[in-house]
């Protein structure tokens, strides 16, 4: 513990001095910069400030050759090279107004730009810049003398500056590993006196860590931290309570959830999810939980709920709501949730899967229009033949015969109806009381062969049973399977026309029973395949279906039939070419549990 303290104080007093020293590194150069520069501004108007200017008027008015005054006019100039230390590293110029250069002779090829304080020497007043970037020092000042103006240019290259800044350096070095060692120093020194208490602090941290809440502090002689260490005690004891209390809870709550069949999700005032249960995971099929946003998520689900509706508009009323996922229907309610009772803290979302309810009611209220509408047009026949017969028949007896007979045919095609829905009712609540007992299949098929053969001949159609294998017989009743291997090969009869094949083929696979009956009739489109089982439904439009006869319950009631002996019902087709019905029944059924 000592030697990470240590370790510590050292790097925090060392990036401290680095950072001192960074900081002086920068400022040395500048301050050095900038006293160097001012001086020698300085220096320049005292010159422009003294009796230069007048010199330099009563020379431009003597009468002297041009070589007299510019010799004249040199030698003032050069008069003030010892006040601002002119050497090889610093020039002074003189030059006219308009920038002609004048003395000293022969150096006029040193100006080779005009600099930017040189060109604002053209103003009076302009106060000149320091250039820290820049490989010189450069002044310029402008001077009116008598009708004449002249400019005074000073640039220094320099050197005399970068020694002094080298020089500041060397000592701002040698005092930083100063201030360095006495760092080290300082950290030992703190390092000693703070390592044992904190060692002791940080067991008593890591014991939080692993439970050890209860385990208090032994004797530290330390005026420092004692606050601190009755702090951690007394902190000790309460977070113990808290915590047991806490994960009472949460675990209460965690099992509520895992274990009802609403799915719960959980958003704060972020649009963050802070829980969700199973059962909404499955609901709306959630794989990642963590890139899930209020908004965007109910958004992709055609909601248009916004978190801002509940945190900023204070809607507090519980919002119910309806989704359709997929071919499922969910429904949801939103109920904002408080903080302190007083501040919205977010938002508690509750589904439902509505989906089973949905379609029931959906189912019922189409078996209801189903049900109206299949009766309606033989109770209307019914009832206008019957009205016929009463108003202007009565006396015709042939023609009463003939009407009665319909009447009879319709009320018989009622009976039909309403007793096909009583057997489906019946197998879909198990209320079917059968009498199973052996029975051979290949006997029921050749049976119901000789049955059709007259219809298929009628149609002229090659009808014919072929036995794949030895079958065993099966125990069951054979009323019902024979009742729905019927509706088969009735349809099959239905939908072929003249010239076409229906053949049937039976065996023994592995542990079932199957039954093939395969036609090269007008086939079913490959949309309406997933319908045929529902009831009333028809692959013809109403007025061919009904040409055919039947209440389009015949395939249905083979589905209840087959699946109540644990067997399954297929149907296969490519429409005008064929349509293959394949049932197959488990040979081992006459388990009792399997009895309806």
């Amino acid at each position: 513990m000592f030697k990470k303290i240590f370790i510590r104080f050292s790097i925090i007093s060392t990036a401290v001095c680095a950072a001192l020293l960074a900081l002086i590194i920068i400022s040395v150069p500048i301050c050095d910069t900038n006293f160097y520069y001012n001086q020698m501004k300085k220096d320049l108007y005292s010159v422009s400030e003294s009796n230069f200017s007048a010199y330099l008027s009563s020379v431009s008015a003597a009468q002297l050759s041009d070589e007299e005054k510019l010799a004249a006019k040199e030698d003032a100039l050069k008069s003030y090279f010892g006040a601002l230390s002119i050497d090889e590293n610093r020039k002074l110029y003189l030059l006219k107004g308009d920038y002609t250069y004048l003395v000293p002779r022969g150096m006029s090829g040193d100006i080779k730009e005009k600099t930017e304080n040189l060109s604002g020497a053209s103003q009076f007043g302009y106060e000149n810049k320091c250039s820290y970037f820049n490989d010189y020092l450069d002044c310029a000042v402008r001077l009116q003398s008598g009708g004449d103006s002249y400019i005074l240019y000073l640039k220094d290259n320099k050197s005399r500056l970068r020694a002094t800044i080298y020089y500041h350096l060397e000592w701002t070095a040698v005092f930083s590993v100063l201030a360095l060692l006495a760092a080290v120093l300082i950290a030992f020194l703190l390092a000693r006196r703070v390592s044992k208490p904190v060692s002791k602090i940080t067991k008593r941290a890591e014991g939080f860590q692993q439970g050890e809440l209860y385990e208090s502090f032994g004797e530290i002689e330390s005026r420092e931290f004692s606050d601190l260490i009755d702090a951690v005690n007394h902190m000790g004891y309460v977070m113990t309570e808290s915590i047991q209390r806490m994960n009472s809870d949460k675990h209460r709550v965690e099992v509520i959830l895992e274990h009802i069949n609403n799915g719960i999700m959980t958003f704060d005032n972020e649009q963050k999810l802070i829980q969700i249960n199973s059962a909404a995971r499955r609901m709306l099929k959630i794989d990642n939980e963590n890139e899930i946003r209020f908004d965007s998520f109910f958004k992709a689900l055609g909601l248009e709920e916004r978190m801002a509706e509940f945190s900023y508009l204070q809607k507090s009323n519980i919002v119910e709501r309806e989704i359709k996922k997929g071919d499922g229907y969910i429904k949801a309610w939103f109920i904002p949730f408080k903080m302190d009772g007083v501040r919205n803290a977010g938002v508690v979302c509750v589904f439902e899967d509505i989906t089973e309810q949905f379609n029931v009611m959906s189912a019922m209220r189409k078996f209801v229009a189903d049900v109206s509408h299949e009766l309606k047009t033989p109770i209307t026949v019914i009832s206008s033949y019957t009205e016929t017969v009463l108003n202007s028949y009565l006396d015709d007896k042939v023609m009463t015969a003939h009407l009665l007979n319909i009447v009879y045919q319709e009320s018989g095609k009622m009976t039909e109806l309403i007793q096909n829905l009583l057997d489906i009712s019946k197998y879909e609540m198990n209320a079917v009381h059968r009498n199973d007992e052996p029975f051979s299949i290949d006997e029921m098929l050749s049976s119901l062969v000789e049955t059709f053969k007259l219809q298929a001949e009628k149609k002229e159609l090659s009808f014919k049973y072929t036995r794949m294998t030895e079958i065993p017989e099966f125990v069951g009743s054979r009323g019902d399977v024979e009742r729905a291997v019927k509706n088969i090969i009735s349809n099959s009869i239905k939908y072929t026309s003249r010239g076409d094949k229906i053949n049937i083929f039976a065996g023994k696979l592995h542990n079932d029973i199957y039954i093939k009956v395969e036609d090269t009739g007008w086939g079913i489109p490959e949309n309406k395949l997933c319908h045929l089982f529902e009831r009333f439904y028809r692959v013809e439009d109403e007025a061919r279906s009904r040409d055919k006869g039947g209440t389009g319950l015949g395939l249905s009631i083979a589905k209840e039939i087959i699946e109540s002996y644990g067997g399954n019902i297929k149907i296969e087709s490519e429409y005008t070419k064929y349509t293959r019905v394949t049932i197959t029944l488990p040979i081992k059924n006459n388990n009792p549990s399997n009895k309806k």
